[in-house]
């Protein structure tokens, strides 16, 4: 933590997807599933935490090259990010045809050509230019296929704070999910409202912004609805104010992001039902 006298950290800008699917049909005609990762116990941030696929903005998703490419996107690093650390992570490449103008959701590449891409890219370590490495393969991101979800920058009094920002996108339907085994030792689809169940009361391991995100997705029994719900959201910045109770620690949160309340339990003793 911050020496009282310090000034706040300033955010970093980073970018996190969440990648949804229709799953096998529950009661009350529910399918959706979220594409989740459990990230490596030796990071220095959120070290065996699970989470969606996302990262730091990097200088190359802030290029010119990219500003170029989507010149209607005020937002194109973080979408960029966003789909480069899904592909880094997850497998999962969400591109489209360079001489296209729309995403269909099934990029022209078999799972077969998914698994070589994947090689290739591993093989060489992080590539220095995610969009170069795209276009020699004649695709470009599919930064118009993300809808943005939510935006949250820690709190004040962290060490390491972000200015995160949010996206749903559905899964494409010719590819398979391939963890890094890096900084994403496990990938694994799971139902919402089972992730904010199982592991809603521990913060290391379901982050604030993680658990009231899939809070919210459990809303949605479909990819379809899920997205509606995205379209329909309000998308501010929130900075929770943390409030230590004698029951643990709450979050102060602005009423405009529609979170179902103002005050939500951030990591509290025994952690209510609801949330």
């Amino acid at each position: 933590m911050p020496a009282p006298t310090d000034k706040p950290p300033v955010p970093k800008p980073s970018a996190s997807i969440i990648i949804v699917r229709d799953g096998p049909l529950r009661s009350g005609g529910r399918r959706l599933e979220v594409l989740m990762t459990e990230r490596h116990g030796a990071m220095r941030v959120a070290g065996g935490a699970y989470v969606f696929p996302g990262g730091k903005v990097e200088p190359e998703d802030r290029s010119a090259a990219v500003k170029r490419r989507f010149p209607g996107l005020s937002d194109s690093e973080y979408r960029v990010s966003a789909i480069r650390e899904a592909f880094e992570e997850a497998g999962v490449l969400l591109a489209r045809p360079a001489a296209g103008k729309r995403y269909q959701g099934r990029p022209p590449l078999s799972r077969a050509i998914q698994a070589a891409i994947i090689e290739e890219h591993r093989r060489q370590g992080h590539h220095p230019d995610f969009l170069d490495h795209l276009a020699k393969l004649n695709l470009v991101p599919a930064a118009e296929a993300l809808v943005p979800f939510a935006r949250w920058i820690t709190p004040v009094i962290r060490r390491w704070r972000f200015d995160a920002r949010f996206y749903l996108a559905a899964m494409p339907k010719a590819q398979a999910v391939v963890h890094d085994g890096g900084e994403a030792v496990s990938a694994f689809w799971a139902r919402p409202e089972e992730m904010v169940e199982k592991y809603g009361n521990d913060i290391t391991l379901l982050m604030f912004p993680t658990r009231i995100s899939l809070r919210l997705l459990s809303k949605a029994a479909t990819v379809s609805d899920a997205l509606a719900l995205a379209r329909r959201r309000p998308v501010v910045p929130i900075t929770p104010t943390l409030e230590e109770r004698p029951d643990g620690i709450w979050a102060h949160v602005p009423a405009e992001a529609d979170l179902g309340g103002t005050v939500l339990p951030f990591s509290l003793k025994k952690i209510p039902q609801e949330a």
